[in-house]
């Protein structure tokens, strides 16, 4: 399986990523879905196996909240404004420092992270971790690069 492209992330001002793709909403004002003909491959990556959701996301957290504020593939914001993810929960990982485990999967755990926990679009804890000097089973948590994947850190060390 081809890595997948991860979405976009604006922390603390800066840009980063993050490995897997928050939902997006079936139906939403704000966000439409092109038709084929209307698609701008802009990127490359889009429409490549790396991307099998055929779009990217830039998100931000700001203030307290978690927003959507770009896509670039088969959707498109029809506002100029940020919008608020108040359809997702679950926990976003940011990566910090240096990669220290990568698979073709596309799991990647980097030395350090910042676990984000959101619920309906805000911000209700974050917590940092460092994985220098964890061990971990890794055929036990190998793809896993989902939401709430803390629970697998808890439960992954042998």
């Amino acid at each position: 399986m081809t890595a997948q492209i991860g979405e976009k992330l604006i922390f603390n001002g800066k840009e980063t990523s993050i490995s897997f793709w928050p939902s997006l909403p079936d139906q939403h004002p704000g966000i439409i879905k092109l038709e084929a003909k209307d698609i701008k491959y802009d990127n490359r990556s889009i429409c490549s196996t790396a991307c099998w959701r055929g779009y990217i996301g830039t998100w931000a957290i700001e203030n307290g909240y978690f927003y959507l504020v770009g896509l670039v593939g088969q959707y498109k914001m029809t506002d100029k404004y940020p919008i608020l993810a108040d359809w997702f929960s679950g926990t976003i990982r940011v990566p910090q420092g240096e990669l220290i485990y990568y698979n073709r999967a596309g799991f990647k755990v980097y030395d350090r992270e910042i676990h984000v926990q959101i619920e309906n679009g805000k911000v209700i804890d974050s917590q940092s971790i460092d994985n220098r000097d964890r061990e971990f089973n890794f055929p036990k948590i190998r793809g896993k690069n989902l939401r709430n994947f803390e629970d697998f850190w808890k439960n992954s060390e042998s």
